[in-house]
């Protein structure tokens, strides 16, 4: 059946509007849906203390599931890392900033394990396995989240060729590479759901952003038709794709200049908080093994 906008569920307490989210399984209930709405629809920071059993993460995965997830030192990928400890989930934090990732697994505690992994460098990604501690290895859920925009907002004929080669190299080129790592145990096991972190921006172009959106929708397209083949395999592929979200990406993306960040997020609107973004991907793991969240587009509220 086709699942109507989750905001009809619940008058109050929606950030952002989760809608046009296509269910295709038999038997979803309303009492279902409506228990999804409340979820999605609570504040900042709550929906990490719904225990996995209840969001069906248990009946997906296991008792004891283990997620990788890229960019993991910062904004978005740190977010996820963080909520998806608290459903039980075992997590590889992976990203370039050794010590970074120390201080969070520390904060994180048994359950994570930090990686240093350089999404340019193939020797990084054909061995970082190799690394992992044996009850870290058998990966259900990679997220893709790591890429960067750096270079900062500008015209196509003033960027560098070599950063601009980068950002494809990261944002691209390193993502398939891991992901046709990964995906050899998923399919072994017939069990496993990759999330890659799209933009808005593959499907809204807008000026002096012309290879981030461009890397970005070779990865839309990259998703769409991966979830095609793997259609039957017990692999789900699913894209969330954001808006403009407050994170260090746009300190990055500015060389570190942290007034032009401040500039940047000051003309944008209300941006999302990266904490709102890690909720869709603990609701995209959540639907059961017979439902796929093919795509999921996030924008502010304030966003016209």
């Amino acid at each position: 059946m086709k699942c109507r906008s989750l905001q009809r569920y619940s008058k109050t307490g929606l950030r952002t509007r989760i809608s046009d989210v296509l269910l295709t399984r038999r038997g979803w209930s309303l009492a279902r849906v409506a228990y999804v709405a409340s979820a999605v629809t609570m504040p900042a920071g709550e929906m990490s203390g719904l225990r996995f059993q209840q969001m069906g993460l248990r009946e997906n995965f296991g008792s004891s599931p283990v997620a990788l997830v890229t960019g993991a030192s910062s904004g978005i990928g740190l977010a996820t890392a963080r909520d998806l400890s608290l459903q039980g989930f075992r997590v590889v934090l992976a990203a370039r900033r050794a010590e970074r990732l120390h201080e969070i697994a520390s904060e994180i505690g048994p359950l994570a394990f930090p990686v240093v992994l350089d999404l340019q460098n193939s020797k990084d990604i054909d061995s970082f396995a190799a690394s992992l501690p044996e009850d870290f290895r058998s990966i259900d859920v990679l997220i893709n989240s790591a890429g960067h925009d750096l270079g900062g907002i500008a015209k196509f004929e003033a960027g560098s060729t070599k950063v601009l080669a980068g950002i494809i190299e990261t944002n691209v080129q390193g993502l398939i590479r891991l992901t046709h790592v990964v995906l050899q145990g998923m399919l072994s096991r017939r069990r496993g759901h990759i999330i890659n972190i799209g933009s808005d921006l593959a499907l809204r172009p807008r000026a002096q952003r012309s290879v981030y959106g461009a890397s970005k929708a070779a990865v839309h397209a990259f998703s769409s038709t991966l979830r095609a083949e793997l259609a039957g395999s017990g692999v789900r592929v699913s894209e969330i794709m954001p808006g403009l979200t407050r994170s260090e990406f746009a300190l990055t993306r500015l060389h570190g200049d942290q007034n032009k960040a401040d500039a940047f997020f000051a003309t944008g609107g209300i941006p999302l908080e990266a904490e709102d973004v890690a909720r869709a991907f603990v609701y995209v793991l959540s639907e059961p093994p017979g439902v796929t969240i093919e795509q999921m587009v996030m924008v502010s509220s304030e966003r016209p």
